[in-house]
């Protein structure tokens, strides 16, 4: 059997032998009614998040009239429980460390984020700007947190992405964060039996 095997593979090597597989004579096996067994469950595969992320570790300093923002890099993170992926910071980069790199996003002359009104986070999308040497577009929003909003920055030179999240009011100005949400709620009940606190 090996002998016969290992004849077909050189013969497929040199050319000399049809590397289709050879036809299947009709036997009763062969013909046999198929019998519905239930599929093996497959284990569960970890998928990769799509679209060629890359993380890069400085701040973007984006600047606002007279206000600088700044935008935190993000990783993507798989809950191991749930399956759900996740945008969040490194440890280190998850507060504007004065001490790190920051790079400034310089807008695009047509494209810009300054000539956009904004206010709603969707508005950002499609507009240009420069990283360092590298052109960037806001190309999708990743996540929309209760405190950040998380774009995509897409190269079309370079092909990649990368994953930045900004403060939520910088694109969204009428946002309110949910803690002080529940501060205005607690401001508007009136007080309960006579007391001063609600």
């Amino acid at each position: 059997m090996e002998t016969k095997l290992l004849k077909r593979i050189m013969g497929i090597v040199r050319g000399s032998v049809d590397p289709s597989p050879p036809p299947i004579a009709p036997s009763p096996e062969n013909l046999a009614a198929p019998v519905n067994r239930p599929l093996p469950n497959p284990s569960p595969r970890v998928t990769a998040v799509p679209g060629n992320f890359y993380s890069f570790e400085f701040f973007i300093e984006l600047k606002s009239g007279d206000v600088v923002h700044v935008g935190y890099p993000k990783i993507c993170v798989r809950d191991q429980t749930t399956g759900a992926v996740r945008w969040g910071s490194k440890i280190e980069w998850a507060w504007p460390d004065p001490a790190k790199r920051r790079v400034a996003w310089v807008d695009h002359e047509d494209r810009s984020l300054q000539s956009r009104t904004l206010a709603m986070p969707e508005d950002a999308l499609g507009a240009e700007g420069m990283i360092g040497d590298t052109h960037f577009r806001f190309e999708k929003i990743l996540d929309l947190g209760k405190n950040q909003i998380v774009y995509a920055l897409y190269c079309a030179e370079k092909k990649i992405r990368l994953a930045y999240g900004f403060d939520r009011h910088v694109f969204e100005p009428t946002y309110v964060y949910p803690s002080q949400a529940a501060v205005r709620t607690n401001a508007a009940r009136p007080p309960r039996d006579g007391a001063n606190n609600p």
